[in-house]
């Protein structure tokens, strides 16, 4: 999806800075390279990862920190 929001956190908008800066360092966070981002048609950038429980937040920039991608999982 292009656009989408999250508790305020806007898909296009967002930085990285931002969503730091509310919910603290994440969990862990990983590089996505232009070939990662090619396997999986996404943009280069990274993702940071932050868990609650049994929950999983999973929030991707681009290269610029741009918030493109916002992911809520259930952990098993």
């Amino acid at each position: 999806a292009d656009r989408g929001n999250y508790a305020g956190l806007c898909i296009g908008e967002t930085k990285a800075s931002a969503w730091r800066d509310l919910l603290g360092e994440p969990d862990a966070s990983l590089l996505i390279d232009e070939d990662k981002a090619e396997l999986n048609r996404t943009e280069p950038g990274s993702c940071d990862y932050y868990s609650w429980g049994s929950s999983q937040l999973r929030l991707q920039c681009n290269k610029e920190e741009t918030l493109i991608s916002i992911l809520l999982t259930e952990l098993e």
